[in-house]
C-alpha cells in the first residue's frame, strides 16, 4: 500500500459552503416551524445544541466518506443525488446523537424533518451556482499554465481530453509534438516536429512539458526540455504501468512507489482511531462474555477456554490471534486426520461437520456448544485486543496460519497488503458457501484494491445484517 499525502482539504471552500447552508437550513426550518405555529421557539438551548451536533456529523461525514472526489465534474442529477445522500446522513446522525443527549423530545418534529429537505434545496442551488461562477471565472481569466504535450498520438489525444474535460482548469495548450505520427494538428491544437519545438518554445510563454511516450522518447526530450528552465512532467502508469503511483520521499531519497491502493494520512489515521475506539469496547464486551461463556466451555471441554494459535498479518507479519475455544485440545492433531475430507478447495480448511468441535458428537453432526459459538461468531470476541493492540483491524482480510502461508501461491500473497480484520469482503459474501480460495483471494484484492473508509463503513453495516440472520460460520 501507498500512504498519499495529498491533503483532506483540497475542496475547503466546498466544505465551507455546505457548513454554512447547513447552519441556514437549520435556522430556517426553526423560522418555518414559527410561522406555522405561530410561536416562538421555547427551547434556545435545544437548537444550539443541534447546531453544534449537526456540524460534527458533517465533519465525521466529510472525514470517512470523501463527499467531494469529483464535485466539480459532477453533473446536475450527480450533484442532487449526492446532497441527498449528505442530507440523510446528517439527519441519522442528528436523530442518534440527540437521542443519545436526551433531546429528542425538546426538539421540534417539524424542525427536525424540514431541516433536510430545507438544506438539499439550498446546497443544491449553492453547489450549481458556486460552480457556475468557477466556470465563468476559470473563462474570463488569462491562462495560468502554459503547457507543451509530447507522446503518441493515442496518448496526446487522451492527454488533451482530460485537460479540456476539467473547465475549471486555467491551462492552455499551446501546442503538441508527436512520436509516432505527421498530423498537422490535434483536436485543433498545433503540432510542432522535433526539429522545431526548441525554437518554438524560445518565443513562446511555455511553463510545463508533459511527456506521455516511450523510455527513448523520454531521454530524447527530457534533457533539452529541462536545460531550458522546464518542469518536465512524465505519466508516471505509463512509465511503470501501474495505475497508483505517486512521488515522495524515502528517507531523504526522492522515489516513485507504486501500489495496489492508496491510503491517505486521515484515512490511515481515521481508520486506526476507529480500531481504537472499538477495539476498547470489544475488550470489555469480551470481559462480559469471558464470565457467562468461559464457564460453559470449561465444562463443556475442562482446559483453557482461550483459543491463541500463530497467525500471519500484513505483509508477513508473525501475531498470535486469540478467541474463545470451540474445539477440544486435540483439534490441531486431528486436523491432519481429516485432511481428506476437507471441503475447501485451496490453501484453507474448512469441514462442515467437524467433529474437533465442542458438542459435535464422533460424526460431527450434533450441534453444540461449540457450533454456537462459532455461528453467532461469539467467539471472535477476544480478536477485539488484538484489534486494540493493532495486530488487527475491524475490517480487513482473513488472517491465514503459518501452514496455510507455506501453501501459499505468488498471487496469493497479495493479500496481505493490509492489515487482518474482524470482518471484511469474505465474511459478508457468504463465508459458509464460498469453497474455492481463489475466491477468497479475489474478494480480499477488491478489498485492497477499492479500499475506503466508507467501504468499511458499509462492510461494519453488512456484518450486522450477517450476524442478525445468523449466517456465520459452519
Amino acid at each position: 500500500m501507498v500512504k498519499n499525502s495529498k491533503n483532506w482539504y483540497k475542496h475547503l471552500d466546498f466544505i465551507v459552503l455546505d457548513t454554512l447552508c447547513l447552519v441556514v437550513a437549520f435556522f430556517g426550518a426553526v423560522l418555518l416551524r414559527k410561522v406555522l405555529s405561530l410561536s416562538e421557539p421555547q427551547i434556545v438551548d435545544t437548537y444550539q445544541s443541534a447546531v453544534v451536533v449537526i456540524m460534527l456529523v458533517n465533519t465525521v461525514y466529510v472525514l470517512l466518506m470523501e463527499p467531494y472526489k469529483g464535485v466539480l465534474k459532477r453533473g446536475y442529477f450527480l450533484e442532487f443525488a449526492a446532497i441527498i445522500k449528505q442530507a440523510l446522513i446528517v439527519f441519522a446522525g442528528l436523530i442518534i446523537c440527540m437521542y443519545a443527549l436526551k433531546q429528542t423530545l425538546l426538539l421540534s418534529r417539524i424542525v427536525t424533518f424540514a431541516f433536510p429537505v430545507v438544506y438539499v434545496l439550498i446546497a443544491y442551488l449553492a453547489h450549481i451556482a458556486y460552480k457556475a461562477i468557477l466556470r465563468k471565472t476559470a473563462k474570463n481569466r488569462n491562462p495560468k499554465d502554459y503547457v507543451v504535450l509530447v507522446g503518441s498520438l493515442e496518448n496526446v489525444n487522451k492527454m488533451i481530453d482530460s485537460i479540456m474535460s476539467n473547465v475549471f482548469l486555467s491551462i492552455c495548450i499551446q501546442c503538441v509534438v508527436l512520436t509516432d505520427s505527421d498530423e498537422e494538428q490535434v483536436k485543433g491544437i498545433k503540432v510542432i516536429d522535433k526539429e522545431n519545438i526548441f525554437e518554438f518554445i524560445q518565443k513562446k510563454v511555455v511553463d510545463e512539458v508533459f511527456i506521455d511516450a516511450t523510455v527513448e522518447d523520454r531521454m530524447a526530450y527530457a534533457d533539452d526540455f529541462l536545460s531550458m528552465g522546464l518542469t518536465v512532467n512524465f505519466a508516471m502508469d505509463d512509465i511503470f504501468g501501474f495505475e497508483v503511483a505517486q512521488m515522495r520521499k524515502y528517507c531523504g531519497i526522492p522515489v516513485v512507489s507504486v501500489g495496489v491502493n492508496r491510503l491517505s494520512n486521515h484515512e490511515v489515521f481515521i481508520k486506526r482511531l476507529m480500531d481504537i475506539v472499538f477495539g476498547f469496547i470489544g475488550c470489555m464486551v469480551t470481559v462480559v462474555l469471558t464470565v457467562i461463556i468461559g464457564p460453559l466451555i470449561f465444562i463443556s471441554s475442562p482446559g483453557n477456554i482461550f483459543f491463541r494459535q500463530k497467525r500471519v498479518g500484513k505483509n508477513g507479519r508473525r501475531f498470535y490471534i486469540w478467541k474463545f475455544r470451540t474445539m477440544y485440545l486435540d483439534a490441531e492433531e486431528r486436523k491432519k486426520e481429516l485432511m481428506d475430507k476437507n471441503e475447501m478447495k485451496g490453501q484453507m480448511f474448512k469441514m462442515e461437520n467437524d467433529p474437533r468441535i465442542i458438542g459435535s458428537g464422533p460424526d460431527g453432526t450434533k450441534k453444540g456448544l461449540g457450533y454456537f459459538l462459532r455461528k453467532t461468531s461469539l467467539d471472535e470476541f477476544p480478536q477485539f485486543l488484538n484489534v486494540l493492540i493493532g495486530d488487527m483491524s475491524l475490517v480487513g482480510t482473513r488472517p491465514p496460519t503459518v501452514d496455510e502461508l507455506r501453501e501459499y501461491e505468488t498471487h496469493h500473497k497479495s493479500r496481505l497488503a493490509m492489515k487482518p480484520g474482524l470482518t471484511g469482503m469474505w465474511q459478508v459474501s457468504g463465508r459458509s458457501d464460498i469453497f474455492d480460495f481463489e475466491k477468497v483471494v479475489e474478494l480480499d484484492n477488491y478489498y485492497i484494491k477499492n479500499f475506503s473508509l466508507g467501504l468499511d463503513l458499509k462492510i461494519i453495516g453488512k456484518t450486522f445484517v450477517v450476524l442478525l440472520k445468523r449466517q456465520g460460520a459452519k
